[in-house]
């Protein structure tokens, strides 16, 4: 279900070409477990440990109010490739 929600979101927002990567979506409890595993010793070290593009986790605060932190990879891009500013 949440790769379809993923999916449609992202046709949304013209990133239709993107549908076709094989990305894979993979759920932590907490922003916390997203840096462990991102620093983790087996981090792409096998397919029980892939890289990730990207990452984010939303907490809500109150009513009207989330918490949302962003992880990006670390990893070099294609030449001419623009990166998101910080």
């Amino acid at each position: 279900m949440l790769n379809e929600t993923l999916k449609k979101q992202m046709e949304m927002f013209g990133l239709s070409d993107a549908i076709n990567i094989n990305f894979k979506l993979q759920e932590f409890a907490s922003h916390d477990d997203i840096e462990d595993y991102l620093i983790s010793d087996n981090y792409e070290q096998s397919d029980a440990y892939p890289g990730m593009c990207f990452a984010f986790s939303v907490t809500e605060i109150d009513a009207d109010n989330v918490d949302v932190k962003l992880a990006f990879s670390g990893q070099f891009q294609d030449p001419g490739t623009q990166s998101i500013p910080s």
